[in-house]
């Protein structure tokens, strides 16, 4: 198993899984894919707003120089 396998097993494929179980349950739920994106994009962005709420202070500080 080299590197790359071991940091897409670790870093990535929990993603993966993630966004395939909210994308499988949407689609169930709504029993329509168009929909079921945009639940899956509404997920992803609360995902990561914690995120954004961290960098905002950062990148005002790096854009006053």
């Amino acid at each position: 198993m080299t590197i790359w396998n071991i940091l897409y097993t670790i870093l990535i494929m929990p993603l993966q899984l993630f966004f395939e179980v909210v994308y499988v349950v949407a689609d169930k739920l709504i029993d329509n894919p168009g929909l079921s994106i945009i639940v899956l994009s509404l997920a992803i962005n609360f995902l990561v707003l914690p995120l954004y709420c961290i960098f905002r202070p950062l990148r005002a500080h790096c854009t006053a120089f």
